[in-house]
């Protein structure tokens, strides 16, 4: 799951706030008071982003722009999610079994890398491919030695 901020410019309106994204131009949301205008930018640009990252797409790179004299700014921050892989996958508490670790080690792992997976909801998902690899080069038990002086 990638983490995302962006700046928003929030436009008054009569009815309420107009919000547009100068990183991301396809985005616009509106709301009838700011909360709610920066909360729906942040929806619109979020799933902007899981638009362009499944087409393949990079995620434009975040810039602070001046803001124009008759909008408010403020940065939204989201998290989206990554494109489903065609790879085989296996619940965590599926990985957790297999790997003879807690299911809190593998988010850990997945968090850190160790592992390949995504959030879909409150599930999580562990490829198969990377459990493989991980049981085919276990870690060692216990502490890293330190190195000799």
């Amino acid at each position: 799951m990638g983490r995302y901020v962006y700046q928003a410019f929030l436009f008054p309106e009569e009815e309420g706030y107009r919000v547009s994204f100068p990183d991301l131009p396809e985005c616009a949301a509106e709301g009838v008071d700011f909360t709610e205008a920066a909360a729906a930018g942040a929806e619109t640009a979020k799933a902007e982003i899981e638009s362009l990252l499944k087409a393949g797409k990079q995620a434009p790179a975040a810039s602070r722009t001046p803001c124009p004299h008759d909008a408010e700014t403020v940065m939204v921050y989201f998290e989206a999610d990554e494109p489903l892989r065609e790879e085989e996958v296996i619940s965590a508490a599926d990985a957790s079994r297999v790997l003879g670790v807690s299911p809190a080690r593998i988010t850990h792992m997945l968090k850190s890398g160790i592992l390949d997976g995504f959030h879909e909801g409150r599930n999580t998902w562990v490829t198969k491919n990377s459990v493989e690899a991980r049981k085919a080069t276990p870690a060692k038990p216990g502490r890293p030695k330190k190195a000799s002086s």
